[in-house]
């Protein structure tokens, strides 16, 4: 059963897992991100994660990814190290693969299980604890007023250039654009977080510091 989703994404990921249960090759689907956890909105990816049998493994992945992508009806393909595309419908899809054998290894953080039939002693994916935004983009640097200004105008340049696509109804280049804008919003508390977080350590130590020195002195 899959989680609730705006309806285009509903109807993209049925027919695109109708089509993936029909390789026997393909032994585990699930989904991550927005709709593995049921937080799905319009301008959500679809972040779908399947096994394949060992033996198919080259063929499907390495060398013809082809029959995977069949239910996705017309895509333009963005990223070919995994797969990263845009669908006719402009929703954004991102597909890894892994080997069968593969999955005792895994340590997933959130996750929906949409298909299993793989051999019945493959141990269940196994749930880490889940992390803050600052441990999951740890940034040590020292945070600077330089940096933050950057980061500021990024975000103001982004936000100044996006209704511009979506005034002309190009709405894919402007999906785009509310992507990365999204993406580095998520990110900028993590830095200053994680940032902050690295100041109050070195304050702690120079004080454990200092006052090694004040009892030597004594």
């Amino acid at each position: 059963m899959t989680p609730p989703a705006p309806a285009e994404h509903q109807a993209l990921l049925s027919r695109w897992l109708e089509s993936l249960a029909g390789l026997p090759a393909v032994e585990a689907v699930w989904l991550e991100g927005s709709m593995g956890r049921g937080q799905a909105n319009l301008a959500s990816d679809i972040d779908l994660r399947i096994a394949l049998a060992d033996t198919a493994y080259i063929e499907l992945w390495e060398t013809d990814r082809g029959p995977l992508l069949r239910g996705l009806g017309e895509y333009l393909l963005l990223e070919n190290t995994f797969v990263r595309a845009l669908t006719s419908e402009g929703i954004i899809i991102e597909l890894w693969a892994y080997r069968t054998s593969e999955l005792p290894t895994l340590e997933l953080y959130e996750w929906t299980t949409l298909l299993w039939r793989v051999p019945a002693d493959t141990p269940a994916l196994r749930r880490l604890p889940l992390r803050t935004p600052a441990e999951t983009w740890p940034d040590e640097r020292p945070l600077t007023v330089e940096d933050v200004r950057k980061l500021t105008n990024l975000f103001l340049m982004l936000l100044a250039e996006s209704p511009a696509p979506l005034g002309n109804r190009e709405l894919h280049s402007a999906r785009f654009q509310l992507d990365d804008v999204r993406t580095e919003l998520v990110k900028m508390p993590s830095v200053l977080v994680s940032s902050e977080t690295g100041r109050r350590q070195s304050l702690v130590c120079e004080g454990e510091e200092n006052n090694h020195d004040d009892e030597t002195i004594q």
